[in-house]
């Protein structure tokens, strides 16, 4: 967390214990949202079939394209996925290639340390 406060980047974290078919959802999520810089979205099937999560995940590639959030698609598990169109263009980062969440967590902090150079 020190290097988003480096940064001065507006952070917000949903801590919430979440069980498959539960979805954080509402205008103040989707308020914190926009208010980001830093997004990172974990693919699924799951993810990927929510229309709540099709909204977070559409609001972060528009504003990515508008150059106002660095976004990061991780695809969680090995077997294939249909990614919408509108990610197409986006190179997302596999779960499945890195040692740990851990190593996967430090290479999108390196990436946002290099980026913010």
């Amino acid at each position: 967390m020190a290097i988003l406060s480096r940064l001065a980047a507006p952070t917000y974290f949903a801590l919430q214990l979440l069980s498959v078919g539960n979805e954080i959802r509402g205008p103040l999520w989707m308020d914190q949202l926009s208010a980001s810089v830093i997004g990172i979205n974990l693919l699924s099937d799951t993810y990927l079939k929510s229309g709540h999560c099709l909204q977070e995940l559409r609001q972060m590639v528009a504003h990515r394209n508008e150059g106002k959030l660095d976004l990061f698609s991780v695809k969680l598990y090995k077997e294939p996925i249909d990614i919408p169109s509108f990610l197409s263009d986006t190179q997302y980062l596999r779960l499945a290639e890195f040692e740990s969440a851990e190593h996967l967590i430090k290479k999108i902090l390196e990436t946002i340390q290099h980026n913010a150079k």
